[in-house]
């Protein structure tokens, strides 16, 4: 990681903008939402309190001499460590609300240490919430309301982040949990293997906080999910450690890894995990395809996702997406497809693709070049522009909370039947509520994955608000937009998990059966619920 973590916001501060840039950008959104902008108009644009300035209160607890050196009391860890990266979040550590900043700060070096913070945070009826990279946008590592009474440390695996063994034949790693996505490639490397899971939030979240949440990766189709690429798992529980039996597959029984993926830290801390690795990419094309109706450009990518192409990315955007992120400024939706190997050429799957493509009008805006004797061969257009927003999109959201509006994502999957009639609800419910209660806004939709049976609709809504208003009108949002994704049958989250802040939707989702399961598992691993409380299952 180059540069100093954030301790309010995502990521590093370096890359946080300027107080000019974020006054242009307030004047450009003003104008975007129809404001006055002449010589009287005044931005309120706020910057972070100084993190040396900020009053938190002292520790309600003493560590025990046995685990002392694994643990940190300075203000700048607890607050650093009191939440994930949500807009609500982000709201609150802009305006120096860290009233449920923890006691404590745990960075284990090994699994024993781990071991015995645990088991002495258990012997004190204290709370342990599990950090990870600490990225989260939905409440998932958000530390409880002091009012909770009950002492909370926060456990950071970081310090648990080293490949630790390489099998080059079975083309498996064993890695520690606490490893950051640039550590994990930077060590595999040097064995020319990649585990090659891109999140978003790759640079700042961990292998473990992918196992535990589900995370959606790099892959548009086919292996889109951590589980894919997960053999085994390794987790320390109250309770007691165990591990998953590792097998290339297993028809014995019900799936073990299923006991940790998707669990969310609610049965205990993944120290380490044997992961499914590939041979570094050799060959890569990127196609990009614009189209004058996004209901065609829907259709191209359900033929896509059916073909069995399978192609590595197939990421499409709205005519409002497209032009935001990607420069495409004659009101088109663009489609951009990827393939890649590290064996051979791709060539021969890019022209099917593309043959698909054009089928539906599509127009494709860079020629496929040919490829079969040069490796690396990259046509780049709007999927060079999207792909460069697509990284810098949460400094930007950032910067739109210090002007006081609004600017949250909701993202699900749902069956290609019934995508057009919940498109069709969301975009307009929404504008509707922008018009109503806003005085004006933007949504927008793209495609983050594509499956056979349907899409992973992702939408951005920007609305202008004060930072009087700013998480009432979030709620707002979040509320109805919510409702709307349970109502018409979409998961109420393909890759950002429940955490707290979807805990209420899954439940209304989820049949109770398996909720009553996933209580007994919680109440057999943390019989007296100290773990991660009120995350998954609220």
């Amino acid at each position: 990681m180059v540069g100093t973590r954030s301790y309010w916001g995502w990521g590093v501060e370096e890359k946080f903008m300027s107080r000019n840039h974020r006054e242009n950008l307030a004047y450009a959104f003003a104008s975007l939402f129809g404001r006055n902008t002449g010589e009287n108009f005044q931005v309120d644009v706020r910057d972070p309190i100084d993190i040396s300035q900020i009053d938190i209160p002292d520790p309600r607890v003493i560590p025990a001499k046995s685990i002392k050196d694994s643990i940190s009391r300075s203000p700048q860890d607890r607050i650093s460590h009191c939440r994930g990266k949500s807009f609500i979040d982000v709201v609150r550590s802009l305006h120096g609300d860290f009233t449920d900043v923890p006691d404590l700060v745990a960075y284990p070096k090994t699994e024993g240490q781990l071991v015995d913070v645990l088991d002495w945070c258990y012997s004190q009826d204290m709370v342990v919430v599990i950090y990870g990279g600490g990225s989260s946008v939905v409440g998932g590592v958000n530390c409880p309301p002091r009012e909770s009474n009950k002492a909370v440390l926060v456990l950071d695996t970081s310090r648990l982040d080293e490949v630790e063994q390489v099998d080059r034949q079975s083309r498996t790693a064993e890695i520690q949990a606490g490893a950051y996505g640039p550590q994990i490639e930077t060590q595999l490397k040097s064995h020319e293997l990649t585990l090659r899971h891109y999140p978003q939030s790759f640079e700042f979240s961990t292998l473990g906080g992918w196992i535990a949440t589900r995370s959606g990766g790099h892959y548009a189709t086919n292996r889109t999910r951590i589980d894919d690429f997960t053999q085994s798992v390794r987790i320390v529980t109250p309770r007691g450690t165990f591990e998953t039996s590792g097998f290339p597959s297993s028809g014995a029984g019900l799936s073990q890894n299923s006991l940790v993926l998707g669990s969310e830290g609610i049965f205990g801390v993944i120290t380490k995990a044997v992961m499914r690795l590939q041979d570094v990419v050799r060959f890569k094309e990127t196609l990009s395809v614009t189209f004058g109706e996004f209901s065609n450009a829907v259709e191209a990518a359900r033929a896509l996702a059916q073909s069995g192409l399978n192609p590595s990315n197939a990421r499409l955007l709205d005519e409002t997406e497209s032009f935001q992120s990607a420069g495409v400024k004659d009101g088109k939706s663009l489609l951009i497809v990827g393939f890649e190997s590290p064996v051979c050429p791709v060539a021969t799957n890019m022209a099917c693709a593309r043959e698909i493509v054009e089928t539906f009008g599509g127009v494709v805006q860079v020629p496929v070049k040919p490829s079969d004797s040069t490796p690396l061969p990259e046509n780049l257009s709007g999927a060079e522009s999207w792909k460069s927003n697509f990284m810098a999109a949460p400094y930007l959201r950032d910067a739109i909370i210090t002007t006081g509006n609004v600017a949250e994502t909701f993202e699900t999957s749902i069956t290609w039947d019934r995508f057009g009639e919940f498109h069709t609800q969301v975009l307009g419910d929404v504008r509707k509520f922008l018009d109503r209660e806003c005085g004006g806004g933007v949504i927008s939709c793209r495609f983050t994955h594509i499956y056979p049976d349907g899409p992973a609709p992702y939408y951005t809504v920007v609305a202008p608000s004060s930072h009087d208003d700013q998480i009432s009108t979030w709620r707002a949002i979040k509320e109805m937009v919510s409702q709307i994704i349970v109502d018409k049958r979409a998961t109420i989250s393909h890759h950002h998990s429940v955490g707290k802040d979807h805990a209420k939707w899954y439940l209304d989702q989820t049949s109770e059966f398996v909720v009553d399961s996933t209580r007994l598992l919680k109440n057999h691993f943390d019989p007296k619920g100290l773990v991660n409380p009120g995350v998954l299952l609220g």
